[in-house]
């Protein structure tokens, strides 16, 4: 029986590594671009089979790199892979994340690599257009960029000032069970804002559990308040956007 468990764990191990290797030797044919560590960025798959391969880098700070991906309407399941490597080629596999939706979270160490590697491959025919953030610290440019906390319920006035800002909101503590909307709202010609929902703790996000990745400033964003108490908000702008803009939370819808 020992003997019988060995081979299949064997024959497991080789099954996931040629379908790791199958996986690694696709970026040659399906590189799509050179990331930033801290990007946005807007992009699409096309369908069964296909898949994308970006390269991220270089990291030269000992830290944390954070992969987000959000699907848009419609897109259907879309899964990710982060790789470490080198300038040219993914070497080592570091995490993935496979839920049955476009909403994916993958937080890696960086003190091992400069470059990291992502692929992002549809399940079944999904296609469609996805987001794909690019975090580095994550959880410092929350405490660094933490703007206000807003009370479960309330709201809050806003600005952000254009390309490579972003506003972080702490809202809690949330108690009870249920469902509660962040919602966002552009003033005037504020241009398009988007926002990311995370869960975590008092002190910073740890748990990605949705975006608002939409074509203006006017998002909404349902998520289940079961598991944490308190709940962290990226807001950031596509491009040059700016201008004021409310946040505000609703309980039970």
């Amino acid at each position: 029986m020992k003997s019988l468990r060995a081979f299949l764990l064997s024959l497991v191990l080789i099954i996931a590594g040629f379908a790791s290797v199958q996986a690694q030797e696709g970026y040659r044919d399906h590189l799509r671009d050179t990331l930033s560590p801290n990007g946005y960025y807007e992009l699409v798959i096309t369908g069964a089979g296909d898949m994308d391969w970006y390269k991220v880098g270089p990291v030269n700070d000992v830290g944390s790199l954070a992969v987000i991906l959000a699907g848009h309407a419609g897109c259907g399941d879309l899964d990710i892979e982060v790789w470490g490597g080198t300038e040219d080629v993914p070497d080592e596999l570091l995490g993935s994340s496979l839920s049955a939706e476009a909403r994916e979270y993958v937080l890696v160490d960086t003190a091992e690599h400069y470059w990291f590697w992502v692929r992002v491959y549809g399940a079944g025919d999904a296609s469609g257009d996805y987001s794909l953030i690019t975090a580095h610290n994550l959880a410092e440019k929350a405490g660094e960029n933490l703007r206000q906390t807003i009370p479960p319920g309330q709201s809050a006035a806003l600005y952000i000032t254009g390309e490579g800002d972003e506003d972080w909101y702490r809202i809690g503590r949330v108690e009870g069970m249920g469902m509660m909307t962040v919602r966002m709202r552009g003033e005037g010609a504020t241009g398009d804002l988007d926002m990311l929902i995370f869960g975590g703790t008092a002190d910073s996000p740890t748990d990605f559990l949705g975006a608002g990745v939409g074509a203006e400033a006017d998002e909404d964003v349902r998520v289940s308040v079961d598991e944490h108490y308190w709940f962290w908000v990226r807001v950031f702008p596509n491009g040059d956007a700016s201008g004021d803009y409310s946040l505000s939370t609703i309980l039970g819808k």
